[in-house]
């Protein structure tokens, strides 16, 4: 004989409590949008806060700030937020570009040292600049590549940006291409604050 389980509902308080704890996650991402590391920093952090809580909390939360979870800008944002402590220790010094700060971020604790310790690290420095100070190889191009140049005009809606990044993301998955996403998953990132920011005031 086979027990049918079935799925506990949740109740009102449950429900509400769930809303509430998603909304002060998603007012603290939204709060410190500025371009600073430090308001990068507290983004991540909201970020990576929302996702260690409940299922149900993180997805509220995502819903909340048009995060997607299986995204690259999500990804990126929650490694800005599991390294925030060390991050926060330089923060004077860290990039105000949020996918330079996730290169930082993504360093090993040796690697990061080494970049404090060469006196590089400043508000403006490039990922280039990161690669030489580490010695590591820039990309390089295969012989025999066809270069191709994609222009994308601007005053598209996210819907549209999204649908280009996932396509070029896929070709690049695939091995197809080799494409450098950050410019259009920079416009994403600041199309989907401005958009829930008129959102959020018209409430």
């Amino acid at each position: 004989m086979t027990t049918k389980t079935t799925k506990k509902q949740l109740t009102t308080k449950e429900q509400n409590l769930i809303i509430q704890t998603a909304q002060n996650y998603a007012d603290r991402f939204f709060s410190f949008k500025k371009q600073s590391a430090e308001g990068l920093l507290n983004m991540g952090k909201a970020v990576a806060d929302a996702k260690s809580k409940h299922k149900d909390v993180f997805k509220k939360f995502c819903d909340l700030t048009n995060l997607d979870a299986s995204g690259s800008t999500f990804r990126k944002y929650n490694a800005i937020g599991q390294n925030f402590d060390r991050l926060m220790e330089h923060v004077e010094k860290l990039p105000n570009n949020w996918t330079t700060l996730y290169k930082v971020a993504s360093l090993s604790p040796s690697e990061f040292q080494k970049l404090v310790d060469s006196k590089m690290l400043n508000p403006a420095i490039k990922a280039a600049t990161i690669r030489e100070v580490l010695g590591a190889p820039a990309p390089k191009e295969q012989s025999g590549n066809i270069r191709v140049s994609v222009s994308i005009p601007k005053g598209l809606n996210k819907i549209d940006l999204q649908s280009i990044s996932n396509a070029l993301n896929q070709l690049k998955l695939k091995h197809l291409v080799t494409v450098n996403l950050e410019k259009i998953e920079s416009e994403i990132q600041s199309n989907n604050v401005e958009e829930n920011s008129i959102e959020r005031l018209a409430a």
